[in-house]
């Protein structure tokens, strides 16, 4: 399955289009459309619409490369298997309570425990995945080391984190997570410049509707500066 930098790079091509040229196009500098095709980014959610409309392609061709990309990783694997525990866990429990407290412990079970999912956050140094012998993370939700990110249970409410890379400088990552999201991706792409650096923060995700979303935001500072990259709603 193509990555989304892979599709854009193939129908611009087909189009006859520069790097420059589909930039104006969107208003991005050359620069940014070749970090997309290159897989160092990802474009926006706002930005990927307009990209179907130029290069004539649909939303669930380029969204959905996106999310078989994230299944394919050992992290989903792992996931996978977390779910299937949690899930039968889940049924058990909503069985004995019907059992035990009937209709009413429906609902009290399925309020506190059907809204959970899991996020898995990976982070990538100028286009290299980190291990997590790299840095560590911070963060009050509980949470497992995949060896090539982490990962952990999240419900509604605010998920927030901080990155400490080995070098000592810190990320502030995470959003405000106000629906039923469930199979959350948190990608932090670190791009390190002579006299500052960056991190963009990707966040791709799947609701209860099954509708897949992906949201970005970005942040710079000086060298030696943290920089934050959570995003205060969505």
């Amino acid at each position: 399955m193509d990555s989304i930098g892979h599709i854009i790079q193939r129908q611009r091509k087909r189009k006859n289009m520069t790097q420059e040229a589909l930039g104006e196009q969107v208003f991005v500098t050359k620069q940014a459309v070749s970090k997309w095709e290159t897989g160092r980014t990802l474009p926006d959610i706002e930005t990927l619409r307009k990209l179907c409309q130029i290069l004539e392609i649909s939303g669930d061709e380029i969204l959905g490369s996106s999310v078989n990309e994230v299944r394919k990783s050992r992290s989903w694997l792992r996931l996978g298997a977390m779910l299937s525990a949690i899930y039968l866990a889940v049924v058990v429990w909503l069985g004995l309570t019907v059992l035990v407290q009937g209709s009413g412990g429906i609902r009290g079970v399925s309020d506190r425990y059907l809204q959970y999912g899991v996020t898995v956050l990976s982070v990538w140094d100028n286009g290299e995945l980190l291990s997590t012998e790299h840095y560590i993370i911070e963060t009050n939700l509980p949470t497992s080391d995949g060896g090539d990110g982490y990962q952990f249970t999240t419900g509604y409410g605010k998920i927030l984190g901080v990155v400490l890379l080995e070098d000592g400088r810190e990320i502030r990552f995470g959003f405000n997570n106000t629906n039923t999201w469930h199979h959350i991706h948190i990608r932090l792409d670190v791009d390190n410049q002579d006299d500052h650096w960056s991190v963009q923060q990707t966040v791709a995700y799947r609701t209860d509707k099954e509708q897949v979303e992906v949201m970005t935001n970005e942040g710079t500072a000086s060298q030696r500066e943290p920089i934050s990259v959570f995003r205060d709603g969505v």
